[in-house]
């Protein structure tokens, strides 16, 4: 699974990270974001992608590619 340039980019400007250093593999805790990081990317991707993202299932997701599946099909279902 690759992640969209889109999505790594919201995630690099709240992080303050290199898009090299994502993978899909990756965890919040692994890229050293606080729970204040992980509260400004949802935030930062509902507003990128005009999506809105449900705290519980957002919260549910286990790695950075969860997260992207889960915005994916947020993104999918706002486009139809």
């Amino acid at each position: 699974m690759s992640l969209s340039p889109g999505f790594v980019h919201s995630l690099c400007k709240i992080l303050g990270c290199d898009s090299d250093d994502i993978e899909p593999t990756d965890t919040w805790v692994s890229l050293g974001a606080d729970n204040l990081d992980v509260v400004e990317v949802m935030m930062e991707l509902e507003e990128s992608y005009d999506i809105q993202i449900d705290d519980d299932k957002f919260d549910s997701c286990l790695t950075i590619g969860d997260v992207a599946n889960y915005v994916g099909s947020l993104v999918k279902v706002a486009k139809q």
